[in-house]
């Protein structure tokens, strides 16, 4: 598989708007000739990938694989009310 990102979103080379978002391309979608433009291109960058290699697990902390612990957390922390200031106040009617 190769695949091909654009350093600017819609870039065209070899009759392709290339996406700045990685796309991947089955190994005989371009001809030899069309790869070396395309490897050439510093505006492209050209990667082959190995389709038997499992992906690395690319899933960021913090994106919904919470625990139950940690969804219970936020959900306390967002309905506890907030303390009330302590307001004090003199006495009215002034001085004696």
């Amino acid at each position: 598989m190769i695949r091909i990102t654009s350093k600017r979103d819609g870039f065209r080379r070899c009759g392709i708007a290339h996406a700045a978002a990685p796309v991947d391309y089955p190994d005989d979608r371009f001809s030899p000739g069309e790869l070396e433009i395309l490897k050439a291109e510093p505006m492209l960058t050209v990667t082959y990938i190995d389709e038997t290699q499992p992906e690395p697990d690319k899933t960021p902390p913090g994106d919904g694989t919470n625990t139950a612990v940690e969804l219970d957390d936020q959900v306390d922390a967002q309905t506890e009310p907030e303390p009330k200031a302590e307001v004090r106040r003199g006495k009215k009617g002034g001085r004696k």
